[in-house]
């Protein structure tokens, strides 16, 4: 059992440093992972104070820039872990926790009425192009119209001129066979009174 514990220990001591290198590093990621590893194999251990303690500082520093970036997905797994090692959990752990998940619901609100929103906005565009569409149309339609009323107004015109010009025909053609029909009595009225003086004259010659 002795050596059993003391490869747990030496174990457990090469986690630790790789977690407090990495952490020192920046490499908070793989701090987390490894400061697990180290949890897990603490988690039987009367003193394990160390290993608690930095696992608070790597998980508050992670919940940290979990809430500074919203990379909600990964408080999922922060809180499983919580759940396996719920001695980890201290006062600050709880109030980050809590912060983010008020957060994420006001981010899915806010992200939930800018979709609404959009929504809105495209429909209020569509209306507006439809609106403008019928509009145009009908513009369109009254210009028609409105073309068609003057050719009928040109056809009309055209068609009482045409009238006119008739009328004007007859009335000149009326004339004209009044001015010949008149004309033609007189040279006809001329010739018979011419007639007249000459049967006359003749007359007068034979009794002489």
């Amino acid at each position: 059992l002795l050596p059993a514990l003391a490869d747990v220990t030496g174990l457990l001591d090469r986690y630790l440093e790789k977690a407090n290198t990495e952490y020192e590093n920046g490499n908070l990621e793989n701090a987390y992972k490894y400061i697990n590893q180290a949890m897990s194999l603490s988690k039987n251990e009367e003193n394990n104070s160390n290993v608690l303690y930095f696992a608070q500082t790597i998980y508050t520093k992670r919940l940290e820039k979990i809430k500074k970036d919203s990379s909600y997905i990964n408080l999922v797994e922060i809180q499983a872990n919580l759940e396996q090692y719920p001695e980890i959990q201290n006062a600050t752990i709880k109030k980050l926790v809590a912060q983010i998940q008020a957060q994420q619901q006001l981010d899915e609100e806010k992200a939930k009425k800018a979709e609404a929103d959009a929504i809105k906005a495209e429909q209020k565009k569509q209306f507006t192009q439809q609106m403008q569409l019928l509009q145009e149309q009908s513009k369109a339609q009254q210009q028609q119209t409105k073309a068609q009323q003057e050719q009928a107004r040109i056809q009309q015109e055209q068609a009482k001129l045409q009238q006119q010009q008739s009328q004007e025909t007859v009335k000149t053609y009326q004339e004209l066979k009044e001015t010949l029909t008149t004309g033609l009595g007189e040279v006809v009225k001329s010739n018979n009174k011419n007639a007249e003086a000459t049967g006359k004259s003749v007359k007068s010659v034979i009794i002489v």
